[in-house]
């Protein structure tokens, strides 16, 4: 094993261990309080109902990207879409290293897609900043719809203020990454714009001239996030205790959900169970919810999305042979995609599709392309 991949794996074990320390330290401070809503009786309807919501959450995922993907003209069928998305979201859980999700799928896609490597690369970097500005974007609408960022608690009003703000950024920004001129020729250029922003441009500049994509990608990832709060409320009915309301929810989950930026394992495991915690806390009106009440919903909501991320296993049995060499592979051709967005987002600053499509055959294209075995 090379010092680098050493370097790679003790990252991971660091990052896994401060996330289970967080939870650690959580469950010691309350253990007397969840010992007592673990014993009581649970209402197994709901937690049933909560599975389903957080599974369709993961499938529309899945189908969010296969629609990038078709974008592209790339055949993908759904079957093709599943196999991938759950490797990657089983990878995203059981990695320690530096083959997540995200490049599970782009490397398995490259493979599968001969000289298509860069934008197999760019339909995993759209998917993803797509998820996560529509997070700001759903938790700025209820925010605003409920008024929370008038909040009398300082704390939540804060908290919420900042999310607007950052909505606000964020659109701003991606309208200047997605749109042709001055602004977004100079910001590709490697003297001044910074390497996350050259490969979001050149994913970008894929889809540019498909809006519509774009749009109904967003509409996807809206349903994504209203899945997984209701997922959420409905495990909060489904065990012992006071807990939220419904449009309470809708707040809670997406500012917790923010966590997933942090650089934690598993979308922000530790940080998300200490947030939702703090906000079932803080933001219900009449202050009736247990301490511990929200930690509790982050513990079985983090068990549900183990089990589903075990439908991936399945698939992984069935192409063991051809993800086995992927993921050899995966190390090396991380570098490679980067640098191959790198090529893509300097062709795409001179707004030429056909550009675009000419860098597709770049280094990605070389490293990560072997025929499907």
């Amino acid at each position: 094993m090379t010092s680098a991949r050493i370097k790679t794996w003790a990252i991971g074990l660091l990052k896994y261990g401060v996330s289970l320390g967080i939870i650690a330290y959580l469950i010691y401070g309350s253990w007397g309080d969840l010992k007592r809503l673990v014993d009581e009786p649970k209402h197994w309807g709901m937690l049933a109902a909560a599975w389903a919501c957080c599974f369709l959450g993961v499938v529309l995922t899945i189908v969010r990207w296969r629609l990038l993907v078709l974008a592209l003209d790339m055949p993908f069928t759904h079957r093709d879409a599943l196999r991938l998305g759950f490797l990657g979201y089983l990878f995203n859980f059981v990695s320690l290293g530096a083959v997540g999700g995200d490049l599970v799928k782009a490397v398995v896609l490259a493979r599968e897609q001969p000289k298509r490597g860069s934008e197999a690369a760019a339909t995993v970097i759209v998917d993803r900043a797509m998820g996560l500005y529509a997070l700001f974007l759903f938790a700025s609408f209820f925010i605003v719809l409920f008024g929370y960022w008038q909040s009398p608690q300082s704390d939540i009003r804060v908290i919420c203020r900042g999310t607007l703000i950052a909505t606000a950024v964020g659109t701003l920004i991606l309208a200047v990454l997605a749109s042709p001129g001055p602004i977004r020729r100079w910001l590709v250029a490697p003297s001044h714009g910074g390497h996350i922003v050259r490969r979001l441009i050149g994913a970008l500049g894929m889809y540019r001239r498909n809006p519509r994509v774009l749009a109904e990608g967003m509409l996807y990832s809206l349903g994504v996030h209203g899945a997984f709060t209701v997922g959420l409320y409905f495990i909060s009915q489904g065990l012992p205790g006071v807990a939220p309301t419904l449009a309470e929810h809708f707040v809670i989950i997406p500012l917790a959900n923010v966590t997933g930026v942090l650089p934690l394992p598993v979308n922000g495991l530790g940080a998300f169970e200490g947030v939702l915690g703090y906000l079932y806390q803080q933001i219900p009106t009449d202050g009736a919810v247990a301490a511990s009440q929200g930690l509790l919903v982050a513990l079985v909501y983090r068990v549900i999305t183990i089990s589903i991320a075990a439908v991936g296993v399945a698939f992984y049995l069935s192409n063991r042979n051809q993800l086995s060499m992927a993921l050899q592979e995966g190390a090396a051709s991380e570098a490679a995609a980067e640098a191959a967005l790198e090529e893509m987002s300097q062709t795409s600053a001179a707004n030429s599709l056909d550009g675009v499509n000419a860098a597709s055959g770049s280094i990605v294209s070389k490293t990560m392309q072997k025929p499907a075995r």
